[in-house]
């Protein structure tokens, strides 16, 4: 018998040991590669495709807010002659997104911006991304049946990153996604050539031009090409070339806007808190609301995230740690690298914020490598991996976790998604009827507390005069014909100090916080006795830490009160605080006085 090279018994199982971590598996049951069994995971897979797209179909809605307002500003540029290379490339929070520009201004110019197209372009791109990565698998591990790769796709088309998928601003997201898998499998081909490793770099380049997380992806195809044991030059030029990227992309960059901002230093003074705020990230790949309480919720999902974490690790332990020229496992790997890597980078930008900033749905478009990677390291050597006492209790495992993704995820994601529709139907009824809409409706569901009325509805302007996004359509005079949503519920509001039981005298700082979707036009304190009777304090002043009124308490008898506030919104509904006991004494001072 001749010699068989590594290469060779990756492919067609020569010379395979079924306990070889190394190799994929030699001895796939014949079941699973009958042609009803392939038939029936193309019904699969085909499935959840047209899944995602259902979701875009069902819960699309072509509206702007938020980040989509500087589009519009975009397309102002393209339309009145004023863009340039400049503002395309200028800094968007912490994200240079020169290729997404592009896409807006292509979009605008073929689309009206309708974002309904972007939202489908999203869904197509991650299809693409998947169907990508698939084929590069297949073509190291031929052997791999098709419905091994169904947890691939449930994972990386699931409904919980309906966040990345319904808000079409996001679309850059799924460009990265397309690049990395694009990226992935040029260099991965059994021979890299010039033109396969500059495919690669090119892909690379406008991911990481697209959003910083894009520069992941030069660490986590470092890792494949050092697994594959490529020559140095190759690994020497895309080293180069993901320097040189870096330093583009970073150069003039500006730590001072976005969650970039003082986030390192946070991370460095709160560790334990970072640590946490990473799991949770990780574990939130299922989709659940984070209070930012210590909830149980809380607890479970960053559990979740040291399941997965400690299972992404161990995969790296088997498979990633040592030179790999044969099976299909490093593009696992990779997947993994990246998503531990963009977990970390969340943490970094977002821990500041609290807890909650790490449940975000589009987050998980790439927290969801993690599993997938795990699944696809793994999807090579089934046979191997469940029959191998050192690697089933993994495979066991990587099983439950998208089991538990899948059932939560979906329902999770699905319900959230129809939730998210409300409020896009919302956004383009205030879009719509704007010049009717107070401030504070503008702010809080267009500009949603990041951007100022006034630059909303200059933006709103525009995007009425060039017809883009709803304003090209009949959609726009449909809402207007209808009219502004009605405010039907009352503001609500708190004292925030004095606190109940709080004893004063003398002059006293009262502090109210309030709000209300319409915002809130006046706050006022009141104080009732006894006997049920109100007694009118004064209307407070709006501050940057809520609402304040100077109160000489010397005004009242000395006694027990009950001292509570009233927010009025736009529509002249209000909203009365729950009442706290204070106690006012003006005579002698009296140990534990307020004052």
């Amino acid at each position: 018998m001749g010699a068989v090279s590594v290469e060779q018994a990756g492919r067609d199982g020569a010379l395979a040991d079924p306990d070889d971590p190394m190799l994929d598996d030699a001895r796939p049951s014949g079941l699973w590669r009958t042609r009803p069994v392939n038939a029936a995971a193309a019904v699969a897979l085909s499935a959840v495709v047209v899944g995602i797209l259902w979701l875009v179909h069902s819960d699309a809605v072509d509206s702007l807010r938020a980040d989509q307002w500087d589009d519009i500003r975009l397309v102002q540029h393209s339309s009145n002659g004023s863009l340039s290379f400049g503002t395309l490339w200028a800094q968007h929070n912490e994200n240079r997104m020169f290729f997404q520009n592009l896409l807006t201004v292509l979009l605008a110019h073929t689309v009206h911006y309708n974002v309904v197209f972007e939202d489908y372009l999203s869904a197509i791109l991650l299809v693409l991304a998947m169907v990508v990565l698939v084929r590069a698998h297949r073509a190291r591990s031929p052997s791999t049946p098709l419905i091994a790769y169904l947890p691939l796709a449930v994972l990386l088309l699931s409904v919980v990153q309906w966040g990345t998928v319904l808000f079409g601003f996001e679309v850059g997201w799924a460009m990265i996604m397309l690049g990395f898998a694009v990226a992935l499998s040029m260099l991965d081909r059994p021979v890299l050539g010039k033109l396969s490793l500059a495919a690669a770099i090119a892909a690379a380049m406008v991911a990481s031009f697209t959003s910083l997380q894009g520069l992941l992806i030069w660490p986590a195809c470092l890792a494949l090409l050092y697994q594959r044991g490529r020559p140095r030059r190759q690994i020497a030029t895309w080293i180069a070339a993901g320097a040189v990227t870096t330093v583009l992309y970073f150069a003039g960059w500006s730590a001072g806007t976005g969650g970039a901002n003082g986030g390192a230093t946070f991370v460095r003074a709160h560790p334990f808190f970072s640590v946490e705020f990473y799991f949770v990230a990780v574990g939130d790949v299922i989709g659940m609301p984070i209070s930012g309480n210590s909830h149980a919720t809380d607890l479970l999902v960053g559990l979740f995230g040291v399941t997965i974490v400690a299972g992404a690790l161990w995969t790296i332990a088997l498979y990633g740690l040592r030179r790999d020229r044969s099976s299909a496992s490093p593009l696992g790997v990779s997947l993994i690298w990246f998503g531990l890597l963009f977990a970390a980078l969340i943490t970094v930008a977002r821990a500041k914020f609290g807890l909650m900033g790490a449940a975000e749905s589009r987050y998980t478009t790439f927290d969801l490598l993690i599993l997938a990677g795990i699944w696809l390291a793994l999807a090579g050597r089934l046979w191997s991996v469940f029959s191998a006492r050192r690697t089933r209790a993994l495979a066991v495992l990587v099983v439950a976790a998208i089991c538990v993704q899948v059932v939560l995820g979906t329902a999770e994601g699905l319900s959230a998604a129809s939730g998210y529709r409300q409020v896009q139907l919302t956004d383009a009824d205030i879009a719509a009827n704007i010049g009717h809409a107070p401030d504070g409706l503008v702010v809080n569901f267009l500009g949603v507390d990041a951007l100022p009325a006034g630059f909303v509805r200059r933006m709103a302007r525009v995007a009425r005069d060039e017809r883009l996004s709803l304003f090209s359509t009949g959609a726009a005079a449909a809402y207007e014909k209808r009219g502004l949503i009605k405010d039907t519920s009352p503001p609500s509001t708190a004292v925030a100090r004095p606190t109940s039981g709080a004893v004063l005298r003398g002059r006293q700082w009262l502090v109210a916080s309030a709000g209300d979707l319409f915002g809130v036009t006046r706050v006022q304190f009141e104080l009732s006795g006894a006997g049920g009777h109100e007694t009118f304090i004064g209307t407070a002043a709006r501050a940057p830490f809520g609402w304040l009124l100077p109160w000489n308490t010397s005004g009242v008898p000395d006694g027990t009160y009950v001292l509570s506030s009233l927010a009025t919104a736009p529509s002249g509904l209000t909203g009365r605080s729950a009442g706290i006991i204070v106690t006012v004494r003006n005579g002698a001072r009296t140990r534990g006085d307020q004052g």
